[in-house]
């Protein structure tokens, strides 16, 4: 903690001395971040799976609540994080709201599955075969822009790099669960918690304990 603030302390004054670069400065942040994940999603649905996002496939309401849920985990997410790598931002209650946003969308697997008619009743507790295909799917879809956003992190010279990565890993491979609500056609509990849920926290995990190294400046 003591060395997470003399560092912030010794970034702060480096910056008062030194003009901020234009490439450093929030808006050039946000605006790079945010015109990447604008052009990266519909091109990758319309280029490997033909969705176009001019005519997305209809969702059910169980979907369309774990979609809403997966994109402002994704959003808010990716938009906190980069928040906290600008020098002298502290937003420790913010980061609870952003797990809040992956406990709610647990939940909503769990608790309005039984109200669904994506599959037979018997079938919510069969173990799925293709789990590991959507982990994979989640991995390769989330792995551009989690390099994208930890590049623009590593940019402003992070002081909490387990933290960030975790949170940036996190928040990209929600937005790849939300593209496979419109490509995945297996919806048991099990294959959702597994090879969708599960997915996600593996790869928030990777980012914490490859933080350092991953945000290494």
């Amino acid at each position: 903690m003591i060395e997470n603030k003399t560092l912030q302390l010794i970034h702060n004054l480096t910056q008062q001395l030194e003009p901020t670069p234009w490439y450093k400065k929030p808006t050039a942040i946000f605006s790079l971040w945010f015109l990447f994940i604008i052009g990266y999603f519909p091109w990758l649905l319309k280029r490997f799976f033909n969705i176009s996002i001019l005519s997305l496939p209809a969702l059910s309401f169980y979907s369309l609540l774990c979609f809403s849920l997966l994109a402002v985990t994704f959003i808010f997410g990716s938009t906190l994080v980069l928040c906290q790598s600008f020098p002298g931002r502290n937003l420790k209650l913010s980061k609870w709201m952003f797990l809040t946003f992956l406990a709610a969308w647990l939940l909503t697997i769990i608790l309005c599955y039984p109200f669904t008619d994506a599959s037979a009743p018997h079938e919510g507790f069969a173990y799925n075969h293709d789990d590991y295909g959507c982990s994979t799917y989640i991995f390769l879809i989330a792995l551009a822009p989690a390099i994208a956003l930890l590049l623009l992190i590593r940019i402003l010279a992070p002081t909490r790099p387990k933290w960030l990565a975790m949170s940036a890993l996190l928040a990209c491979s929600a937005g790849a669960a939300i593209c496979l609500e419109f490509i995945c056609p297996h919806k048991t509990i099990i294959h959702l918690l597994y090879g969708h849920f599960g997915a996600i926290i593996a790869f928030g995990l990777l980012g914490y304990l490859a933080g350092k190294r991953l945000l290494k400046w």
